[in-house]
């Protein structure tokens, strides 16, 4: 690990700016300079905190105990509360203890970067440009490894201002660039959820900024999307990733609930005793129909539901003691993430539907399944074809212009891009096989039957 300079050190206390430019429950932030990097943000944990961070924690773990232990009255041996409060309790401040690593805070950061910053970023391709023409990645703040560690962090400084700083006075202009970033922001969650599996886990008002920085040419400023924070960086399962953009799939394009509730396994939330259980599946199929109809609200003349994240969360916590329903950690960050970006917004159009982002998005990881996922082939072939398999053209007419209409990509295009996948020619290859044999079925009958006539 690379050693402080003493010159570095010097220079940084000698600029420490005086109060702290920000604050939260865990450390707070000041303000300094370094030569070879300008300003610095340098984030100090408070004193003391990580004692009374596990107070809190035992005096919480004897709580879910207490409550556990509560007997359901009039039944021997059965608990009145079935929620796993302690393994709650733990997860929580698991995340929590994580959140107060700076060290680990930092390979966070390094590791974000690595995946959406501009210029650099692996995975920045998958959203989209701020500007017509500039780089579609993300500003990350440059870690100094050399002066981070367990209780501090130093990072380059991000001038920026709040997505949501608008008023009625702000021009159209500003509210239409605000929006572009949150949409952004979103596919770039979007992204983390489905694609990478790494998600940035906490992206509230605070540590989603408006940078500005030169534009491509250098020849004026342009507000870029910046991230500030990395306590919490969530990994999700591929299998669950795969299982979210079925499961996005059903909903929308066929509103088949039942299609959903049988992916609930896939997406690691129901353990293989109620979904192996017929009957114990039919029950939760019409429970989480239920469940959609108070959070999904259609209307006649828009093809995509908006989607009322504060009592989807509401509904499924209803759910956990009567199916053993999990909400595992990243699941709650994945609703919660969406969720603030969906609430910031609508701060600036109360008309925002975040569906429509993500239905399209969905669509094109359906369409294109890079990672080779079974269930992905399956729930394509449920959505386009006959129940014997052939391709059902009216269906798949309408999936490829719900995607063509919410992306602005053509048809043709979409059609290329999917045949252009190894993935996407095996499966073409399988329906158009099924067609052919089929038709050679029904000739074979025609020519008996002509034979037996004659």
């Amino acid at each position: 690990e690379e050693a402080p300079h003493s010159a570095d050190v010097y220079e940084i206390i000698s600029s420490l700016s005086s109060e702290p430019v920000a604050a939260a429950s865990v450390g707070q932030v000041y303000k300094a300079y370094l030569s070879g990097y300008g300003y610095v943000a340098i984030k100090v944990k408070r004193p003391g905190i990580r004692d009374i961070v596990e107070a809190d924690a035992q005096l919480l773990r004897v709580l879910a105990n207490i409550a556990e232990a509560i007997p359901e009255p009039g039944i021997d041996g059965k608990k009145l509360v079935k929620t796993e409060l302690v393994n709650g309790v733990n997860e929580f401040m698991t995340r929590l203890f994580e959140e107060m690593d700076y060290e680990r805070e930092m390979r966070n950061a390094i590791k974000f970067a690595g995946l959406y910053e501009h210029n650099v970023g692996t995975a920045r391709y998958s959203l989209p440009e701020p500007f017509f023409g500039e780089d579609p990645g993300v500003i990350v703040p440059k870690m100094i490894p050399s002066l981070c560690s367990e209780n501090v962090l130093t990072m380059t400084w991000v001038e920026g201002k709040k997505l949501t700083d608008v008023s009625d006075s702000s021009s159209i202009r500003e509210r239409e660039e605000n929006m572009r970033l949150l949409v952004q922001g979103i596919q770039c969650t979007l992204s983390q959820i489905l694609e990478t599996g790494v998600m940035h886990a906490d992206p509230h008002g605070g540590n989603l900024l408006k940078a500005f920085v030169p534009s491509k040419d250098g020849r004026n400023e342009i507000g870029r999307l910046a991230y500030i924070d990395f306590g919490i960086l969530a990994d999700i399962p591929m299998q669950v990733r795969d299982g979210l953009v079925c499961a996005v799939s059903y909903l929308i394009f066929q509103r088949n609930i039942g299609a959903v509730a049988a992916l609930f396994g896939e997406l690691l939330l129901i353990p293989a005793e109620v979904m192996n259980d017929q009957e114990k599946l039919n029950e939760f199929s019409r429970a989480l129909e239920e469940v959609a109809d108070e959070v999904l609200e259609y209307s006649d003349d828009e093809q995509i539901p908006s989607l009322q994240f504060d009592r989807l969360l509401f509904g499924l916590a209803g759910l956990i003691p009567r199916f053993q329903f999990q909400l595992p950690p990243y699941f709650l960050n994945n609703a919660r993430a969406l969720g603030t970006l969906e609430g910031m917004a609508k701060a600036i159009d109360p008309r925002f539907n975040i569906l429509t982002v993500v239905y399209p998005f969905a669509l094109q990881r359906l369409l294109k399944n890079p990672s080779g996922s079974k269930i992905v082939d399956k729930t394509l072939k449920n959505l386009v074809c006959n129940g014997d398999g052939t391709l059902n053209r009216t269906k798949a007419s309408q999936l490829l212009q719900d995607a063509s209409s919410l992306t602005g990509i053509k048809r043709r295009h979409l059609i290329r891009d999917v045949l252009m996948t190894k993935n996407g020619r095996k499966i073409a290859k399988e329906i158009g096989w099924i067609g052919v044999k089929k038709r050679l079925t029904g000739v074979r009958e025609k020519r008996q039957t002509y034979i037996m006539q004659l």
